[in-house]
């Protein structure tokens, strides 16, 4: 079990890496699409919407690797925090399991404080990959390409 949660946080380490590595690629971009929105906004000419707008929609386009780079890292880093859940599960069980069958068990042991530990980080992982990375990203009614 050690193991498997060592193994955890050094892909959670690489994939939040990866994550920043690409944001520090995208923020510049995303300061100048919101440049190009707000011109968009302040602008009475109907040519330089369109042109505008084509601008946004060709830089959206150009990084849209980046972008899902770095949602399908948040995705599988979420997967991996429902497994540290489970480990945590197994233990709990194991616990019960061992209690009713009046056996012995060694409490507390280093594998069920790094599960604790972990289930709590997995915790507060899920919470914030849902409502701040995948929260409304989902709309029945849009194409893809919307």
């Amino acid at each position: 079990m050690i193991i498997i949660s060592m193994l955890f946080v050094v892909i959670s380490v690489l994939y939040y890496n990866q994550v920043i590595e690409q944001a520090n690629i995208l923020r510049p971009i995303e300061h100048k699409i919101n440049d190009l929105s707000a011109k968009v906004f302040k602008s009475n000419d109907k040519e330089e919407i369109i042109d505008l707008l084509k601008q946004i929609y060709d830089i959206e386009h150009k990084y849209e690797d980046s972008m899902h780079i770095i949602y399908n890292a948040f995705i599988l880093i979420e997967i991996l925090c429902y497994f540290n859940l489970m480990f945590f599960l197994s233990q709990l069980l194991q616990f019960i399991f061992l209690k009713k069958t009046e056996r012995t068990y060694a409490f507390p042991t280093i594998s069920l404080f790094t599960d604790i530990l972990l289930f709590i980080v997995s915790i507060v992982n899920i919470i914030w990959v849902y409502y701040e990375i995948t929260w409304n990203t989902h709309h029945a009614n849009l194409t893809p390409e919307e």
